[in-house]
């Protein structure tokens, strides 16, 4: 088991404005991704992930160390890993199932012509 990666935000503009592509790298490299959500409002980058990752923008040391060793138990890590390779999937952000690859297909075979 692996938990390899954390993002800590701190509840600014700049933030706010940040893309969940670490988020998505964990999904895809197979490690559990926890990340910052701001509890006053919903423009964390990382909303989209399991809400069992959630660490709100307050927690204490004693909450994300609750989070992290809950995520350690072996069916709680399992559920997470398998929720996330289902998001990226769903998500469209591999191109691996047919759905997904035959969108990239046809936006490129047909949706370029002007720029050929």
């Amino acid at each position: 088991m692996q938990i390899s990666r954390f993002g800590p935000l701190v509840n600014n503009v700049f933030n706010k404005c940040k893309s969940s592509l670490r988020h998505t790298e964990s999904c895809v490299a197979g490690t559990v991704f926890l990340g910052t959500v701001f509890e006053a409002d919903k423009w964390s980058p990382y909303e989209e992930i399991n809400p069992k990752c959630k660490v709100l923008d307050t927690a204490t040391v004693e909450d994300i160390d609750r989070i992290f060793f809950n995520l350690c138990k072996k069916d709680e890590y399992n559920e997470v890993l398998n929720w996330q390779y289902q998001f990226i999937n769903d998500n469209g952000y591999f191109t691996e199932s047919n759905k997904h690859l035959q969108e990239w297909l046809c936006m490129i075979d047909g949706g370029n012509d002007s720029y050929i």
